[in-house]
């Protein structure tokens, strides 16, 4: 998560809402996203959530987040990780 941050120049604070795409996670998959979402240094003011849809858990994440409202200031950004 980090590494994908820095590769396009944001900040943690910066982002609205992270969705993360994960299939078949193996047993509290949800926990593992916001342990990832910790430990990479995000605020626990962004909020995180999981998807687990088999095969299109990563597309399902990209609707889930395209169809958000945008987040309010100072957050500019949602995040999407397949």
């Amino acid at each position: 998560m980090t590494a994908v941050l820095t590769d396009v120049g944001l900040s943690p604070d910066q982002l609205g809402d992270v969705c993360v795409g994960n299939v078949l996670q193996p047993g509290a998959g949800a926990l593992m996203a916001r342990v990832a979402h910790f430990l990479s240094g995000f605020p626990e003011t962004v909020p995180v959530f999981t998807v687990n849809r088999q095969c299109s858990s990563g597309l399902q994440a990209v609707l889930n987040i395209a169809g958000d409202p945008p987040p309010p200031p100072p957050h500019t950004w949602h995040a999407i990780l397949c």
